[in-house]
């Protein structure tokens, strides 16, 4: 398995988390913001995009 490929599935396997303690707690879990934080840090995204998050955050 390629770098990529390692990171594309980490990234799955991360929303999968997000998306069972949301069925868990019955739709009662906002994990839009520690999700989009979490991408950045996986994807160790350039501080100069870091801002290009909170339009999902606060929209």
């Amino acid at each position: 398995m390629n770098p990529p490929e390692l990171i594309y599935q980490m990234i799955a396997y991360s929303f999968m988390g997000f998306e069972t303690n949301w069925c868990i707690q019955n739709g009662n879990l906002n994990f839009v913001e520690p999700f989009f934080r979490g991408m950045n840090a996986i994807l160790l995204l350039d501080t100069q995009y870091k801002d290009s998050v909170e339009k999902y955050i606060n929209p």
